[in-house]
């Protein structure tokens, strides 16, 4: 799910994903390209849905080979925001 610096302009098309129904990404992925080309690993992932039913996200970044904590950072953002 790539990041954007603004709202989503609205749901986008549907399309198939195994067995369930799902929304492409309306986000843009040049928010990634930097992280990628300074070798450090990052990840975008959804939290939430906003009032008007939309996801909210957040981008996370590692420090460079640091891949493991980044994913247990990820990890731990999930599960706070489920609680």
């Amino acid at each position: 799910m790539p990041a954007g610096s603004h709202p989503s302009p609205g749901v986008a098309q549907r399309g198939w994903h195994k067995r369930q129904i799902i929304h492409d990404s309306t986000g843009d992925p040049a928010f990634g390209t930097l992280w990628t080309l300074a070798g450090m690993p990052a990840l975008c992932m959804p939290l939430m849905h906003g009032p008007d039913g939309l996801p909210l996200g957040v981008q996370l970044v590692g420090r460079r080979n640091d891949d493991a904590r980044l994913l247990r950072t990820a990890r731990w953002v999930q599960m706070q925001a489920l609680a």
